[in-house]
């Protein structure tokens, strides 16, 4: 449950300041800051993805953009898009296979999105498994999730009408990662 509070700002020199209140205290000393149009976000820096999979106990496919987004107008740097496969896999095997793709990449070049993220929260919720959820939110916590953002409800909804009237339908989830994206077995 997201906790909200009105807060004053105020001045330390040339700096604006805002005090957090203690229920929205972040841990550690440091914080990362951003502006996303008229929102100001404070978030704890994440650990390094490596690092955290280093931490793990022992105990996907791959998706790449093959063009630039038409729509952004602006260069855009190819990164690997994580499905429900490749991460319930890093989770399983934080020193496997994948984590040794990743270093070879580079671990800013690795991402995943919200939807997959949803579907791997919902698997270890109905696994009721402590330890599975703890190295799931490990993982994820040092992974860029991205969120889902125009206008890809309006490509999702003209490919799936495009694929139903085909006579070949696929599932909800996997439409809207689908898009423009080529697939690559990480696992092999």
């Amino acid at each position: 449950m997201a906790v909200e509070r009105h807060v004053r700002l105020f001045r330390i020199g040339r700096n604006r300041a805002v005090r957090i209140p203690r229920k929205l205290e972040l841990r550690g000393d440091e914080a990362i800051i951003r502006k996303k149009g008229e929102r100001l976000i404070i978030e704890a820096p994440r650990k390094p993805l490596l690092a955290v999979l280093a931490g793990l106990p022992t105990r996907g496919r791959l998706c790449t953009r093959r063009r630039p987004f038409p729509w952004t107008g602006r260069p855009v740097t190819m990164r690997f898009l994580l499905d429900t496969g490749i991460v319930s896999d890093l989770v399983r095997h934080p020193q496997g296979r994948v984590a040794d793709r990743i270093a070879a990449i580079g671990e800013k070049r690795v991402c995943t999105s919200v939807i997959v993220a949803a579907e791997l929260r919902y698997g270890a919720a109905k696994r009721a498994s402590p330890r599975l959820s703890a190295q799931l939110e490990a993982v994820l916590g040092a992974l860029d999730v991205l969120a889902l953002e125009q206008p890809a409800d309006a490509v999702y909804g003209e490919l799936r009408t495009r694929l139903g009237g085909a006579g070949s339908p696929i599932g909800g989830n996997d439409l809207l990662m689908i898009e423009e994206l080529s697939v690559e077995n990480w696992l092999r």
